[in-house]
């Protein structure tokens, strides 16, 4: 409200003495503040917070609170838009951050992984079961295109953890892997286990009965007699047999 407006008031008695001179000492203050901070004698925080005190507010972050809780759908759409308009230069900015505070990011990220380590897990299997096709579809993508900087960071690895992978293909888990990769790698087949619950079973390894589907036995049914999927041999001797002692296992 204006000086001469407040003046005209107190003139014509709409408010009194006293109103009009705290409305007159704020101004002075508001004033002195105001020539303080342009000489430089207050910082500009400490200026914005004075003047949000005089609102009501006990600083600024206060007042940011508020204001982001009542302009939640404006402010979305401002940054939306703002995105949009400098995404390039703000693409530039964060690699440019990033690369100038790249141990202290690392650093922080791996402090907030280690403290919330089951909430994270749960939180990605709840959004791999939610979005599967597009996260595979952007795995693929991205092993696609970055073939040789995966691969340096495996051999890095396997140098800086020489026991892991030996470790590892001891367990069922990794000699699952190794039959699954075998399978795929040197002679096309696919893996369709028929029984799963014999997977992990000590002494037992995965049969093909075909080209496509594996049947786990014991290691002794599956080196009984040579045996081949690609030609044939013998794989009705090896197959009879791996499906009576399966169906044994039912009765």
């Amino acid at each position: 409200m204006k000086e001469k407006s407040m003046r005209k008031k107190y003139t014509d008695k709409e408010i009194s003495w006293k109103e009009y001179r705290d409305w007159l000492l704020h101004q002075i203050k508001v004033k002195s503040m105001h020539r303080r901070y342009k000489d430089k004698e207050i910082s500009a925080t400490e200026y914005l917070n004075w003047l949000l005190q005089q609102r009501g507010y006990i600083d600024f972050a206060e007042y940011s609170k508020e204001y982001q809780q009542t302009h939640k759908e404006h402010i979305a759409e401002y940054r939306k838009e703002y995105y949009q308009i400098h995404k390039q230069h703000i693409a530039e900015h964060r690699k440019q951050y990033y690369e100038n505070n790249k141990e202290e990011i690392l650093e922080k990220d791996k402090q907030y992984y280690q403290s919330h380590i089951e909430e994270k897990a749960e939180y990605n299997k709840e959004y791999y079961q939610s979005n599967k096709q597009q996260v595979d579809e952007q795995k693929k993508e991205y092993n696609q295109s970055h073939k040789e900087h995966i691969a340096e960071q495996r051999k890095e690895y396997r140098i800086n953890h020489p026991g892991y992978n030996k470790e590892y293909y001891q367990t069922p888990n990794g000699k699952l892997a190794i039959e699954k990769r075998n399978a795929k790698r040197k002679r096309n087949l696919g893996y369709i286990v028929l029984n799963e619950a014999d997977m992990m079973k000590p002494g037992y390894e995965g049969h093909h009965m075909s080209w496509e589907y594996v049947l786990f036995v014991p290691e002794w049914i599956n080196t009984m007699f040579p045996h081949c999927v690609e030609t044939n041999k013998n794989m009705d001797k090896v197959n009879d047999i791996a499906v009576d002692w399966y169906n044994i296992q039912w009765i």
